[in-house]
């Protein structure tokens, strides 16, 4: 079975080489672009098996990059976002043009471990309780 060839657009370096690793770790092939006009021209020039999509982006939105594609390819398309505001805004946005959007803040905030105490230090004093 061939490798599943996958897109992904960032302007952002180290997020292309983070999910670009995460996804070759998964066997998968990875083009990678920089910009929404980059991920169009390696879109056309590839048959593509998966789109995933930064929402921002400099010079074109995930969104707008999503609009162009759908007008002609139904290829799967995700998209991506570290935005903290209106994240509500994009999910449904995405529902609307035919795509799916993940917010990777949460998703973060879910596999994050949390700090270990160290168990030689003293403990914190309890709060004051008062009597009603």
């Amino acid at each position: 079975m061939a490798e599943p060839l996958i897109l992904y657009a960032d302007d952002d370096a180290s997020s292309r080489h983070t999910v670009q690793t995460a996804l070759k770790n998964a066997n998968m092939k990875v083009l990678l672009a920089a910009s929404g006009s980059e991920a169009l021209e390696v879109w056309r020039k590839n048959h593509l098996d998966l789109i995933i999509l930064d929402v921002m982006m400099t010079d074109m939105t995930g969104f707008e990059v999503c609009e162009y594609i759908r007008q002609v390819s139904p290829v799967p398309i995700m998209m991506l976002t570290g935005m903290s505001r209106d994240w509500t805004g994009s999910f449904v946005y995405a529902w609307l043009i035919g795509t799916l959007c993940l917010a990777i803040a949460f998703c973060l905030l879910l596999i994050t471990p949390r700090p270990v105490r160290n168990p030689e230090a003293p403990r914190p004093e309890p709060a004051p309780t008062f009597a009603s």
